[in-house]
């Protein structure tokens, strides 16, 4: 499972999961992960909003045919089920953005990569904002500047599947989470949802 997890929205630090939707088919056109890989994209919908419904209706037009699943207002045991399950984890805020002008439309933490990699997920992150800052710092994970980059990424780990990155992950988030004393705060974060929210 490739997994992403956010809120459906085009404005704003958007996920960009139509951009992950892109990758994705590309990937498979050009012959990637044999069709046992599939693209699981989770997140909050706000059905009120009827330019997020627009958006969310894309991302579904995109992937049609696809091996995927997507899954619009889940509860968090269905959240923590995918996070267990998934091997490779994506990001894409920021995508082809302007950190100069648009500073705002970047993640500058992101908790949602953290999470992911705090149950073994290897994670693969748009190249420029928090996530990328934080994957440098772990000596771990992937960055992509453009969707042909994050479609040869994508490539290169289905074909590998190295199932020891599972554990090479988990020791090192853990080791950071350890020595910053984030533990606990990270715990009440995800008690508390606003991850998922986020």
């Amino acid at each position: 499972i490739i997994l992403s997890v956010g809120r459906f929205f085009r404005y704003g630090h958007s996920k960009n999961q139509l951009i992950i939707a892109r990758a994705f088919r590309r990937f498979l056109q050009r012959g990637g992960g044999d069709g046992e890989w599939k693209l699981v994209l989770i997140g909050s919908l706000n059905e009120d909003v009827e330019d997020d419904m627009r958006y969310f209706s894309e991302v579904r037009k995109e992937l049609e045919g696809s091996n995927h699943e997507i899954i619009e207002n889940a509860d968090r045991s269905v959240l923590k089920e995918y996070y267990e399950k998934a091997y490779i984890y994506l990001h894409a805020s920021g995508f082809g953005k302007d950190p100069q002008k648009d500073p705002d439309k970047f993640e500058h933490f992101g908790i949602t990569p953290v999470e992911a990699m705090a149950r073994g997920c290897y994670p693969v992150v748009y190249r420029i904002g928090g996530p990328a800052s934080l994957l440098s710092k772990l000596g771990i994970g992937r960055v992509f500047g453009s969707i042909a980059e994050l479609v040869d990424i994508l490539q290169e780990l289905t074909e590998a599947y190295p199932k020891a990155l599972h554990g090479e992950v988990l020791e090192r988030v853990h080791d950071f989470l350890e020595s910053n004393a984030l533990p606990e705060k990270l715990e009440e974060i995800i008690t508390q949802g606003e991850i998922y929210e986020s």
